[in-house]
């Protein structure tokens, strides 16, 4: 399955999407963009939610 089908079937999670829209924005990929933000709303009406990265430290 390739990467436009995954973000149809929102099978990518939170953190995944965020890598997959830093990309995306750096490639311009406006198609890549309109489906991660699809997909985030898809996975909130669903009751999903990010894990949170408070208290998280970052290297």
């Amino acid at each position: 399955m390739n990467r436009i089908e995954k973000l149809k079937n929102d099978l990518y999670s939170f953190e995944e999407l965020d890598t997959l829209e830093k990309n995306a924005i750096k490639l311009r990929d406006q198609e890549t963009l309109s489906l991660v933000t699809l997909s985030r709303a898809s996975k909130r009406a669903k009751g999903e939610k990010p894990k949170s990265t408070i208290g998280r430290a970052h290297v």
